[in-house]
């Protein structure tokens, strides 16, 4: 598509009718869907169709799809945080996305049979969004997403990141219509204009209408269909086609208002040649070949639901969403007229066309329509009893007379201006019906009754005199003769010389009952109760070249395409190169019964079908193209209890051989006369259909093993089938006892058995003989073993034998000492009872020993306790032996655990007393009453001279000074007699300075005395310091206070004395001088003021720097108190700038505790930086809350704060640009003292800028506590 329109066509242009009717021409044929079919609402907001051809509604109580078979029912609240949906769209990959009314927080998508959540950051979906648009669009795995609300917002997905538009930003009632997305940018539509979002900068242009020279604001914008070159552009009166640069308007003059509050509306640019458009409220159809506009009335069927969206799907059948249902208009090739649409009666006997104009014959009437009206023909008022007046055949003359005749009433003669001129009846001695007239080309004109021929002359019908009876009705030949379809006898054929030749049928009755005859240069066809025949000769043969008809055809004709059409009592069949192709009801014909004369195809080759339940109009251009629409199928596995998507190989266990698939074809021209066919390669290669009964499953039971293949097509009810689709290869597994192996193991197995009861019975023979020998032997051992048994037990240290690394003995001393019983130790591996960190050493020594190799006899080890934790320290004694030929180790156990415990807890308690002593950073000394050193402890930084080491053992007196030896001794005392600590200080000079020390002194033990001494030189030094500075530092504020009044004084007075002198002179000279000089009073006024506000701020900033301000806090409406008069304070100031100034606040109360003065100063220097640092646009202050904060916001589109400043915004005396080339004027105290008020009150202060763009300061104060109000 091109980005940009630029010329546009001028040209004179001719004067365009459009003709507006109140009703439809014709009836669409509708289906509804409502909650009883499985809708979850009848509100139903938006559609869209998945890859697969499945429909999806978003309705106000969630999402529902629906395949042609099952309605599939989304209110998943896990997922969903809100089920009004209200906006679908599909990505290039098929897959359905769905955003809903009060969530722009996330984004909701289908994929693998299951709805997934997708987050919206949310620095741009924190903005309260009601959404009235949603689009995506995928390109070359490039993904952008937009989504509009009704409030300006504009929210775009696009090169991976999120941003958030506002649309609109100087018209608060401004509305966003829509949105599209094409492949290089995104329109959208606002009452303001069009703004252009280009996708590879991320801006946003507005007035874009101009660049495609419209001369109106459209609603939308949308890609012609059929011509991808071409735009198709809806106004609020007009509708215009934009191709290369020149606009051509389509059709104007209607009145199509949208609806302020919901702003819905619905554009569909091609669909049959017909654009439709329109909300809620009105619905227009433009018929693009014919310039016709209509307004559909109030009570059709489609506005009755309130139309919100429309929708085409794949097989062009168009979807009306609305909020009282769902309608689906079938098959755009067949219109449909009824009574109800302005037909005399329902049933349709006749069909003509003349002058532009169609006449239909019904019961007792005629209906004559101009495509636009209709106009009844009465043919009696009041008709008699048994009595018919049905037109039954109606005909054009060579005058352009039209000729009716009537069953009962006789043939009429109805004139070009729509009037019947006369009734003529025949002479008979019987009643009789007029069933017939014919106008023979270049001859004249016949009609028949029942029984007669007749001719016309010009004044009177004469009878022709012709033996034939059971007329039905006159027909002619390529050759311009009469042919005459009777009852019950075949077809007679009258040439120009009046001789007759007969054509019958030998078969039946029923073949020789003539309903319909045509010929053609090809054909002759005709139409009888027993099917289609031809005439071969003088006889009536069935037709059976390419196609068979076995039921009667009422009429024949052939159209421009050259298609043939046979009449029936079940539909229409036409002829599709060798094939039929069969319209019934189920595909949008009102009835199945035709009528004989009911069959006219007029100039623009619509077909026009009289039947018992109505007329429809048939376009088989269209129809054609439904021949290339094959429809799709949907196919799912069961998995559990879910239907997954199928893979492509589905393996199966032997014990889980059923399988279950969810097959259904997605064409909804009439979803009851689907059919599905299947083919499970490896049971049948028959396609055979599945079940009504079964519904879309297919489930096989208990497969065989072996690999199946199933394919799958469907027919929709136009016969149209879809391709051969290999949906899944199942694998089903051979049983474990039908496998190779599985008879290999049981082959051996019979081979072991028999194998060892050979060696079994060998053995217990051989068993037989060594037993009593045994016994013996076992008898005289038993009595030894249990001698000596007896007396390891009285030893108390454990014994042991061990062989083969088992425990083979034991006595009771090893089961008292590690808690296991004889049956957790006979025979089991001596590492057993070892412990794991002693494990190795014990291994490696018994495998040395068992060698031979030389190794220490007794050593040390653990044992491990039955309770798995407990370690056994045991002193252990080995030693080897021979017995039976086998080496065995025996040993000994003494149990020295108690010893070790205590001996390991006396080592960690001198350890962790000495990792704590060595820790602290003070000198101890341990004394006793006599002042002799016990003990000592020294850090590594210690200032003591001599060790005291060389000290210990003599009395301190010999190497302290008298004074601290007194002072020392002195201290302990006192704590040895009262128990209690004593603290004292004390100095030392060394290398000329004094050092000063704490000493503490406790008592240790009995009549000894702990005493601590830590440095504290440095300390006594800081706290010097800090008195001399504290006192600076007091001397300085008192300086600085008395200054900074002296100045404001001292300053102020004369300024405000120049102020009032200078603005007394300019109200006596102001009109006395130049102009260039009485500018300059506006100068001094300026400069004056500026500098008494500068000595305010440095005032206010030393008064909160030095806490010497003192707030006053109460309870302040920040609405009503403190933003109002700001507001109208600094209005003016903003108009004097040509700047406007907003004030939007909502409703509820805003109380807060605070300080009047300083949230005043707030936001009088917000505000008044806006207006300082904004050249055009507009400063907006707002104002809001929740249930415990205060929100106010200052929103400017000046020149905008860098990034990089951001961070010392907020810093006394700091600004962007310095120096005497600066633009704006100020100090850097105004932000800092705003930090600080903002603190004292309690609140939080932030700021979002873009350098270029504006920047908005945001406010968070506490509410008060309602109970304080």
């Amino acid at each position: 598509m091109q980005q940009k329109y630029i010329h546009i066509l001028i040209a004179p242009l001719l004067f365009l009718i459009i003709l507006v009717s109140n009703s439809f021409a014709q009836n669409y044929f509708f289906k509804e869907y409502t909650e009883e079919n499985g809708l979850p609402s009848g509100y139903v907001f938006d559609i869209a169709q998945d890859s697969v051809g499945r429909m999806w509604f978003a309705t106000r109580n969630g999402i529902v799809s629906y395949d042609a078979s099952r309605w599939n029912y989304f209110d998943n609240t896990k997922i969903f945080k809100n089920l009004n949906f209200v906006k679908l769209s599909v990505d290039q990959q098929g897959s359905v996305w769905a955003v809903n009314e009060a969530n722009i927080k996330s984004l909701y998508y289908y994929k693998n049979e299951e709805w997934n959540e997708y987050k919206i950051p949310d620095d741009v979906s924190n903005v309260p969004f009601p959404i009235n648009d949603f689009q995506i669009c995928t390109q070359n795995k490039d993904t952008v997403i937009a989504v509009s609300g009704f409030n300006n917002n504009l929210l775009v997905y696009n090169k991976g990141i999120w941003n958030l538009h506002k649309v609109n930003k100087l018209q608060a009632k401004s509305i966003i219509y829509s949105l599209e997305i094409f492949e290089t940018h995104i329109l959208v539509f606002t009452s303001e204009g069009i703004f252009y979002y280009d996708r590879k900068t991320s801006q946003l242009i507005s007035n874009y209408e101009k660049e495609l020279n419209l001369d109106f604001i459209p609603y939308s914008i949308k890609i012609n269909p059929k011509e991808e070159e071409s735009l198709i552009a809806l106004g609020k009166n007009k509708i215009v086609e934009i191709k290369n640069g020149y606009n051509k308007i389509l059709v104007e003059g209607f009145d199509f208002p949208l609806d302020e509050l919901q702003n819905r509306f619905y554009f569909l640019p091609e669909y049959s040649e017909r654009i439709f458009f329109g909300n809620t409220k009105i619905m227009y159809e433009f018929e693009k070949n014919k310039n016709v506009l209509k307004v559909i009335d109030k009570e059709a069927r489609q506005l009755k639901i309130g139309p919100i969206s429309l929708f085409v799907d794949y097989e062009n059948n168009l979807w009306i969403a609305g909020f009282r249902g769902l309608l689906k208009m079938l098959t755009p090739y067949i219109h449909t007229y009824k009574q109800s649409n302005g037909l005399f009666t329902n049933e349709v006997t006749s069909v003509l066309h003349r002058d532009g104009k169609y006449y239909f014959g019904h019961e007792n009437g005629i209906t004559i329509y101009n495509k636009v009206d209709y106009k009844h023909i009465k043919l009696i008022d009041n008709v008699e009893s048994g009595k018919a007046n049905r037109v039954l055949d109606m005909c054009l003359d060579e005058n352009n007379n039209i000729w009716i005749a009537a069953s009962d009433l006789g043939f009429g003669l109805l004139s070009e201006n729509d009037k019947i001129e006369k009734w003529y009846k025949v002479n008979e001695t019987e009643k009789v019906s007029y069933n017939s007239l014919i106008q023979i080309k270049g001859g004249a004109l016949y009609a028949s009754t029942i029984k007669s021929i007749y001719k016309f002359d010009g004044l009177n019908f004469n009878k022709l005199d012709i033996d034939v009876t059971g007329i039905r009705k006159l027909y002619s030949t390529v050759n311009n003769e009469l042919v005459v379809g009777t009852i019950d006898n075949g077809i007679i054929i009258i040439n120009n010389e009046d001789q007759i030749s007969r054509i019958i049928s030998s078969s039946s009755n029923l073949s020789n009952s003539i309903h319909s005859f045509w010929q053609d240069s090809l054909n002759t066809f005709v139409g009888t109760g027993e099917g289609l025949f031809t005439v071969d000769g003088d006889s009536l043969k069935k037709y059976k070249s390419n196609f068979v008809i076995n039921r009667p055809i009422y009429f024949i004709k052939k159209d421009n395409q050259n298609h043939y059409w046979f009449g029936t009592d079940n539909g229409v069949f036409v002829t599709v190169d060798k094939d039929l192709f069969h319209i019934t009801p189920q595909n949008g014909l009102l009835g199945y019964e035709t009528n004989r004369d009911a069959g006219f195809i007029d100039e623009n080759g619509r077909m026009w079908i009289g039947t018992d339940k109505g007329l429809s109009s048939i376009c088989f251009n269209l129809l054609k193209n439904y021949q290339k629409i094959t429809p799709k199928i949907l196919f799912l596995v069961k998995v559990g209890d879910e239907f997954k998507p199928v893979s492509n190989i589905i393996e199966k266990d032997h014990d889980s051989r059923t399988t279950e698939f969810y097959v259904s074809t997605t064409s909804f021209i009439n979803e009851s006369n689907n059919k599905i066919y299947y083919q499970l390669r490896g049971i049948s290669d028959e396609f055979n259909p599945i079940a009504q009964k079964a519904g879309p499953y297919i489930s096989f039971l208990n497969l065989s093993s072996g690999t199946y293949s199933l394919s799958v097509f469907a027919e929709n009810p136009l016969n149209l089938k879809s391709e051969i689709v290999k949906v899944a290869e199942v694998n089903i597994n051979a049983p474990f006892y039908n496998s190779w192996w599985f008879s290999l193991i049981i082959i051996l197995i019979a081979v072991i058995f028999i194998y060892v009861t050979i060696r079994y019975f060998e053995r217990k023979r051989y068993a037989e003989i060594l037993e009593e020998e045994v016994d013996q032997r076992t008898f005289q051992l038993s009595a030894s073993e249990k001698k000596y048994e007896n007396l390891l037990n009285r030893i108390q240290d454990a014994v042991f034998v061990i062989q083969d690394s088992k425990m083979i003995f034991v006595n009771e001393a090893f089961y008292n000492i590690t808690g296991f019983s004889k049956e957790e130790v006979i025979d089991k591996p001596f590492a057993k009872f070892i412990a794991p960190e002693d494990l190795p050493l014990v291994v490696e020594r018994y495998e040395k020993r068992v060698r031979g190799e030389l190794v220490p006899a007794e050593y040390e080890i653990k044992l491990l306790h039955r309770n798995g934790f407990t370690r056994i320290y045991v002193n252990m004694h080995v030693g080897i032996f021979e017995y039976e030929g086998k080496t065995r180790t025996i040993g000994t156990l003494k149990d020295v655990t108690a010893f070790k415990l205590s001996q390991e807890k006396i080592v960690k308690s001198e350890a962790r007393l000495r990792a704590l002593t060595n820790m602290l950073p003070d000198m101890m000394f341990e004394l006793d009453e006599n002042g002799i050193l016990l003990d000592y402890h020294l850090p590594d930084n210690s200032p003591i001279l001599v060790h005291p080491l060389k000290l210990v053992g003599k009395n301190i007196k010999e190497f302290l000074p008298r004074s601290l030896y007194r002072f020392g001794m002195s201290m302990t005392k006192k704590a040895l007699d009262t128990g209690r600590i004593q603290l004292g200080e004390f100095f030392i000079v060394r290398d000329n300075k004094k050092r000063y020390f704490e000493a503490r002194v406790v008592v240790s033990s009995e009549r000894k005395a702990l005493v601590i001494i830590r440095e504290i030189t440095d300390r006594k030094e800081s706290e010097k310091q800090l008195i001399i500075a504290k006192d600076k530092a007091e001397q300085s504020d008192k300086l600085k206070s008395e200054f900074l009044a002296q100045v404001s004084h001292e300053i102020r007075t004369p300024i405000n004395t120049i102020l009032n002198f200078a603005s007394l002179i300019k109200e006596e000279c102001e009109d006395k001088v130049d102009p260039e000089l009485r500018s300059s009073f506006s100068v001094i006024e300026n400069g004056g003021r500026r500098l008494i506000r500068t000595i305010d701020l440095i005032l206010n900033m030393s008064q909160i720097q030095t806490d010497a301000y003192q707030p006053n806090f109460k309870m302040i409406n920040i609405d009503d108190d403190v933003l109002s008069s700001v507001y109208y304070e600094l209005r003016s100031f903003a108009e004097s700038k040509n700047l406007t100034l907003n004030y939007e606040i909502d409703e509820g109360i805003k109380i807060i505790e605070g300080d009047s003065y300083t949230l005043g100063q707030i936001f009088v220097n917000l505000i008044d930086n806006a207006i300082k640092y904004t050249q055009t646009g507009s400063i907006t202050i707002k104002s809001y809350s929740d249930e415990k904060h205060i929100f106010t916001q200052v929103i400017d589109t000046g020149i905008g704060i860098s990034k990089e400043f951001i961070p010392s915004l907020f810093t006394p005396f700091s600004q962007e640009e310095t120096g005497y080339t600066r633009k704006f004027e100020g100090t850097g105290l105004g932000l800092a003292l705003v930090k600080n008020y903002v603190a004292l009150n309690k609140g939080e202060i932030s700021v979002q800028s873009k350098k270029g763009e504006g920047t908005a300061f945001t406010l968070k104060f506490n509410k008060a506590d309602h109970s304080s109000l």
